[in-house]
């Protein structure tokens, strides 16, 4: 599909094409980029931080039973203690 505009103002260009080069991209795939974006469903937000980073360790985890951690008991932390 071909969307042609025309008349765009030379400083929305310029930014443009300054924005494109700072994402490593060129115009045409920011352009694609920002009307995308522009065009989500209103109230459609990213993922926060905690989801951002709970998605890298996805799958994570121990692959099997470790044996010294059986039988470890974990203490809470006495706050009141550390001086």
């Amino acid at each position: 599909m071909l969307l042609l505009i025309r008349n765009l103002d030379r400083g929305i260009m310029d930014r443009l094409r300054r924005r494109a080069v700072r994402q490593g991209r060129n115009m045409e795939k920011g352009a694609r980029n920002i009307l995308r974006d522009a065009m989500k469903p209103v109230g459609a937000r990213p993922p926060g931080l905690g989801q951002a980073i709970a998605g890298l360790f996805a799958g994570g985890g121990l692959a099997e039973d470790k044996a010294e951690l059986h039988g470890a008991t974990i203490e809470p932390l006495d706050f009141d203690a550390i001086r």
